[in-house]
């Protein structure tokens, strides 16, 4: 599971830390694909901090077809047909996307959560030399081996769509 946000989240500022996009990949025990999803969500704030990581505009969302909050959240976690209070979610820094999936959520009206994740920042981090500040999900994927080009055909396969690093559909395929 990934998530791009509209912004940090700022105390006080209920339109601060949504997501603009959540994507997930399904897989059984074995890790085979089952199903992919993506959504994107329209947004009235967007900061401009948070545009130049991702690149996801309102001009881009509108091309992208953009959801509304409770479209999108129908779509993510009523349509989609999964489980999530019982499913495990492995994220890179889960407790962000853990947090950004709550306030989703509640903008909602709605109080579902996620309740496991394994984080691969925190396990990669005892793995790799703890001195390390880089643990970005592209250090962790070139540590492991990986690289930008498997990915793409990845995500190509996934998603139908080849993209890069910040595009919640891109970096869950490298998960």
């Amino acid at each position: 599971l990934d998530t791009e946000t509209n912004s940090f989240v700022e105390p006080g500022n209920s339109d601060s830390g949504l997501p603009v996009q959540i994507s997930a990949v399904i897989t059984n025990i074995d890790f085979v694909v089952i199903k992919s999803i993506n959504v994107f969500i329209k947004q009235d704030y967007l900061d401009p901090r948070s545009v130049a990581v991702h690149g996801f505009t309102r001009e881009k969302l509108e091309e992208l077809n953009a959801l509304n909050m409770n479209e999108a959240y129908e779509k993510f976690y009523i349509e989609s047909g999964v489980d999530w209070e019982n499913t495990a979610a492995i994220a890179h820094n889960s407790s962000f996307d853990q947090r950004i999936m709550e306030r989703f959520a509640q903008k909602c009206g709605r109080y579902d959560k996620i309740p496991q994740y394994l984080d691969t920042l925190k396990y990669f981090k005892t793995i790799r030399d703890p001195e390390k500040k880089n643990n970005k999900l592209e250090t962790v994927v070139n540590y492991l081996g990986g690289d930008k080009d498997t990915i793409g055909q990845l995500t190509q396969k996934i998603y139908r769509t080849n993209n890069q690093y910040h595009d919640a559909r891109y970096d869950t395929a490298a998960l």
